[in-house]
């Protein structure tokens, strides 16, 4: 009987080991394929606050340590209306909206376009290349309205 509450009690706890092993490797190895991963940083409240909008600005001029920055907003859902000639339906849409600065920090792969001149008025885009698949096919996304 012994030997028995050993043995499972180790297999628990070697579970434990291994899956807490898992956890790590998969949390070092989120998006490690940035160039500048090691200095990118990211700040957050514990209770899922949002910022000031003008805090960024305000720790950059404060910190000289801080070469650049930038801001994230998540939309969970938003619905785009039928584009014409290209789909027929609605397209539900998660939307990320950041400053101009966000392609200069992340080292995201780009299909088409430039990283470099992305960002830079009010009415540009970049959509990944499944969702633009979603929306206009195998036709080039660069130039058209959504």
């Amino acid at each position: 009987m012994f030997t028995a509450i050993n043995i499972f009690g180790f297999a628990v706890s070697l579970m434990f080991v291994l899956l807490l092993g898992l956890y790590v490797q998969d949390e070092l190895s989120v998006d490690s394929f940035h160039e500048n991963k090691e200095r990118i940083y990211r700040l957050e409240a514990d209770d899922g606050a949002q910022f000031a909008p003008g805090l960024a600005p305000a720790m950059a001029a404060r910190y000289p340590e801080i070469e650049a920055w930038t801001r994230i907003c998540t939309k969970d859902r938003y619905t785009l209306d039928p584009i014409a000639g290209y789909t027929d339906e609605t397209v539900d849409a998660e939307i990320l909206l950041t400053d101009s600065s966000f392609f200069s920090i992340f080292s995201f792969p780009f299909v088409e376009g430039n990283p470099a001149t992305v960002m830079h008025t009010w009415d540009d885009v970049v959509l990944t290349e499944s969702f633009a698949r979603r929306l206009f096919g195998h036709e080039p996304a660069m130039g058209k309205v959504i």
